[in-house]
This record gives C-alpha cells, sequence and structure tokens, in this order.
C-alpha cells in the first residue's frame, strides 16, 4: 500500500494514529521523523494533550510512556529494503505473529544504490515481497512529484507520485488538507474494489494535528465531547 501526499499532508501523523488503534502488534520504520517527536505524537495520542504542552515535560512524560502497553515498535536508524525484512522477521520471532502494519516513513529515505527511478522501482518491489512473505500489509509513505498537488490544498491523483510505485501497490491513497481540520483520503488504486484514479473517491476526515486526533468526519464537534486530557500528576508521574 502506498501513501501520496505533499508535506504537511499529515500522511505519518495518520500511519501513526493507525498503528496505535490496531489491535495488533505494529511497525513503524521512521526515517522523517525524529525519534523524540514520534514519541511526543504517541502521548498526545493516547493522553488527549497537545504537542505543545507535552514538549517542555518531556522527559518526564518518558517515563509514563515506558510504562504503557502498546504493540508500536518505532525505528529510526537508517536501513535498507533488505533491513527491512530482518526487522519485520525479528518482530515476527518476537511477537509469535507477523506485524499486522508495518510503516515505511518515507521510502525515500530507504537506503538505496541508486536514487533515481530504478532505485525507486527495485525499493517498491522488494516491499512488495516483503509484504507478501510475511503475510502483512507494508504502508509506504512516499513524495509527489512538484505541481499543483504539491500546495497539500489540491486533490491528489495517481500520477502524482515521485518517480513510481502505483505499479507495485495492491492500494494508493492520496492525502491533501482542504482546510485546517479536514484530511480528504482519495482511494486512487484498490485492486479489490472501487477507485478513482483522479482523486474523485474520497474519505472525509476530521483532523486535529496538535492532539494527533484523526477520526471520521461524522461531528465536527465530536472532539469536544470527549474525556479531558490526562495531566502528568493524573499518569502517576510526580510533579
Amino acid at each position: 500500500m502506498i501513501a501520496l501526499g505533499a508535506p504537511g499532508a499529515l500522511k505519518s501523523m495518520l500511519s501513526l494514529a493507525w498503528c496505535l488503534e490496531l489491535d495488533a502488534p505494529t511497525r513503524m520504520i521512521s526515517l522523517d521523523t525524529d525519534p523524540a517527536t514520534q514519541a511526543v505524537r504517541v502521548i498526545a495520542r493516547l493522553t488527549g494533550n497537545e504537542t505543545t504542552k507535552i514538549w517542555p515535560d518531556k522527559i518526564r512524560w518518558a517515563g509514563w510512556l515506558r510504562e504503557q502497553t502498546t504493540k508500536l515498535r518505532i525505528h529510526s536508524d537508517p536501513v535498507s529494503v533488505d533491513e527491512v525484512d530482518e526487522i519485520v522477521t525479528a518482530d515476527t520471532e518476537y511477537w509469535g505473529q507477523a506485524p499486522g502494519l508495518v510503516v515505511i516513513d518515507d521510502v525515500s529515505k530507504l537506503v538505496m544504490e541508486e536514487r533515481d527511478y530504478s532505485g525507486f522501482d527495485t525499493a517498491m518491489l522488494e516491499l512488495h515481497r516483503i509484504a507478501r512473505r510475511h503475510k502483512t500489509v507494508v504502508l509506504a509513505l512516499h513524495h509527489l512529484h512538484r505541481g499543483d498537488s504539491s500546495a497539500r490544498t489540491k486533490p491528489i491523483k495517481l500520477s502524482d507520485g515521485k518517480y513510481t510505485g502505483e505499479y507495485e501497490a495492491e492500494i494508493v491513497l492520496g492525502l491533501w488538507r482542504p482546510a485546517e481540520h479536514e484530511l480528504k483520503v482519495g482511494v486512487l488504486k484498490n485492486r479489490f474494489g472501487n477507485d478513482d484514479p483522479t482523486g474523485g473517491l474520497v474519505a472525509n476526515l476530521h483532523c486535529d494535528p496538535a492532539l494527533v486526533d484523526i477520526r471520521d468526519y461524522l461531528d465536527p464537534y465530536a472532539v469536544f465531547n470527549d474525556p479531558p486530557p490526562i495531566e502528568l500528576s493524573e499518569a502517576g508521574i510526580r510533579l
């Protein structure tokens, strides 16, 4: 599976929320987002606090995070596609089952012999083979070529992906944000059902990046009905 989007389209944030919501082990190869940022986002997602409020106390929040029982594992060192296969193999041995979702954030940061069309094509082919070999889902985050779609607010088309990948992927999604709290996810390719390569088949989601909150856009006011965020003292962290 490939997720296309311009910088700021919340590709990484959506995939992180997806990992945390799955009732299965998950793995993020986080090459585009540093570990501290990912940790703060995880805390925000789990506690309902804004990321800006967590950063000043991130050291104390780290102790709370270590005690949580999420099944998400994040790797941030540079890796090749072969090493991704080794990580998934190790996760399978550790959990006794393959990860339910493996996120590559993003494909352009993988170690490649050639950083051109051929290099990307080989990487996408190998990621597809990893998914089949381990019977898991690999979600490859991918940038766009320059154009109107790179503005982040415009619909994404199947042809907007940088270099290649759409031929190998079973599913291709396009992400864009026409408004601050609105995230559109277009189903650009789907070998198992309906799709629209022009971006016309869309799921509308509510998003609040400060809270790492992404959900069905059924009630734009639902976010205000949530329980209050967890404070440091309530999380068992001594002030």
